[in-house]
């Protein structure tokens, strides 16, 4: 929990945001796959 609190206080930079940006994928993809997972 602390390390998700700090992220907060994060100065990301444009390319560094952009870099961020390329790793998402839709929730719905997201949750399609975690759900598919066999401990879930």
């Amino acid at each position: 929990m602390r390390s998700n609190l700090a992220a907060a206080g994060l100065d990301l930079d444009e390319r560094r945001l952009a870099g961020l940006e390329r790793l998402a994928e839709p929730a719905e993809d997201y949750w399609r796959h975690r759900s598919q997972l066999p401990w879930a």
